[in-house]
């Protein structure tokens, strides 16, 4: 809308005074496209090490260089970011969670990861670990 009045018309309107003025010539339009807009998720976190989130990089494949991460939850530390040659080896990354678990003496309740085939091992790792866990 924004670029039509500048295209059109020469006119430059800000995304609010677009925003503001769609709401006065159409509300009805505007209650409907609202109706649909996506509606995030509660998200819980009980503190540090409680949930972990895993993700790999691969744009910088075509270099040999991949990278994978990952991040508590609650306080938004980067738990490790390493890079390796091939971030597709469940076993790479595996081996990235287990040393992170010998580092804090324990394992979190939750992990949190993509469904790919590399997130595998973690997820099989992680139900063996809290198998005997009943807290959650």
């Amino acid at each position: 809308m924004r670029q039509r009045l500048l295209i059109n018309h020469g006119l430059a309107a800000t995304f609010e005074m677009v925003r503001l003025i769609l709401g006065l010539i159409d509300p009805q339009g505007v209650a409907l496209r609202q109706a649909g807009r996506l509606r995030r998720r509660i998200y819980i976190n009980n503190g540090p090490n409680f949930a972990i989130h895993l993700d790999g990089w691969d744009k910088l494949k075509p270099y040999g260089l991949l990278i994978h991460g990952a991040v508590d939850g609650f306080t938004r530390r980067v738990l490790w970011l390493k890079c390796c040659d091939s971030n597709k080896q469940p076993m790479y990354i595996s081996s990235f969670y287990l040393d992170y678990i010998r580092e804090i003496n324990g394992t979190p309740v939750r992990v949190y990861g993509d469904r790919s085939t590399e997130n595998s091992i973690v997820r099989d790792v992680q139900m063996a670990l809290r198998w005997t866990d009943a807290d959650q």
